[in-house]
C-alpha cells in the first residue's frame, strides 16, 4: 500500500513531462493530419507519398520515449529498492537523491557494530570519578539498556584495574523506587536521595547544566549519560 502511495509524490520532472505530454501528444496528431491533407488538397500532390510521410512523422515524434521513460525509470527505482528493504516514498525523493552528499544512519547492529563504550568520564561539583562511578553502577545495572550495559560493564573492568581506584572497588549500592523512563534514562533512590542517569530532559530545569562540555563532547559524535541528583549534576559519562 506504501509502494502505491508513493506514486502519488511525483518528481518535478515527472510533473513537467505530464504537462508537456498534453500538449505535446494533441499538436503531434494534429501536424500529421495536416501533412496528410493539406499537400493534396490545397496543392495537388501525391496523396500517398504525403499520407505516408505523415506516418513517418507520427513515428519519429512520437513521445512514447519522452513521456514513459521517466515514469517507468521511477517505478522501477522504487520497486528496486523495495525488493531490497529499502521504502522510498516517492519519485521526487528517488530524484532528490542526486543532490546527496552526507548520509546519516541509525541502524546499530546492521550498519554499526552495536557495541557501545565508554570513552570519557567526567567528574563535577567536587564529586569524585568514583563517586559519579557508584551511582551510575548502581543505577544502570537495573537496566538492559545497551548505553546502561556499557556502563556496567566499564566499571567491571574497573575493579580488575587495581590502579584505578587504590583504596577500594566501586561497589554497587542498593537501589529503592527505581524507574525507567522510556527515551530518557534511569531514576532511583540510593540511601534516601534521588539519583538520575540519563538526557537532561530526566533532570529539573533550574539544574545548572556543563552546557559548554555536553556541546563539546556531543559534537565529537558521542552519546552522554548525565549522572545527578534533585541538587546538582555530579558528571558525565
Amino acid at each position: 500500500e506504501l509502494v502505491k502511495d508513493s506514486r502519488k509524490n511525483k518528481s518535478r520532472t515527472e510533473s513537467f513531462i505530464d504537462r508537456f505530454s498534453n500538449y505535446y501528444t494533441p499538436s503531434v496528431i494534429v501536424l500529421a493530419v495536416l501533412v496528410a491533407a493539406v499537400p493534396p488538397l490545397i496543392f495537388g500532390l501525391d496523396f500517398d507519398t504525403w499520407f505516408y510521410r505523415a506516418l513517418v512523422l507520427l513515428v519519429v515524434s512520437c513521445p512514447c520515449a519522452l513521456a514513459i521513460s521517466t515514469p517507468v525509470s521511477m517505478v522501477s527505482g522504487i520497486t528496486a529498492g523495495t525488493n531490497n528493504g529499502v521504502l522510498i516514498k516517492g519519485g521526487e525523493y528517488v530524484e532528490e537523491m542526486q543532490k546527496i552528499k552526507t548520509m546519516v544512519f541509525d541502524k546499530t547492529g546492521t550498519l554499526t557494530e552495536g557495541k557501545l563504550e565508554v570513552t570519557d568520564v567526567f567528574a563535577l561539583n567536587n564529586y569524585s570519578k568514583k563517586e559519579v562511578f557508584q551511582i551510575a553502577g548502581s543505577l544502570e545495572s537495573k537496566s538492559k539498556h545497551p548505553l546502561a550495559e556499557a556502563v556496567v560493564q566499564y566499571i567491571k573492568k574497573l575493579n580488575e584495574n587495581e590502579n584505578e581506584f587504590q583504596d577500594s572497588n566501586v561497589n554497587f549500592k542498593e537501589v529503592h523506587n527505581f524507574e525507567s523512563v522510556s527515551g530518557s534514562g534511569v531514576k532511583g533512590s540510593i540511601d534516601g536521595v534521588m539519583f538520575y542517569a540519563g538526557k537532561k530532559s530526566l533532570f529539573r530545569d533550574n539544574l545548572d547544566f556543563p552546557d559548554e562540555l555536553i556541546d563539546n563532547i556531543e559534537n565529537q559524535g558521542k552519546t552522554i549519560v548525565i549522572i545527578g541528583n534533585d541538587h546538582q549534576i555530579m558528571g558525565l559519562i
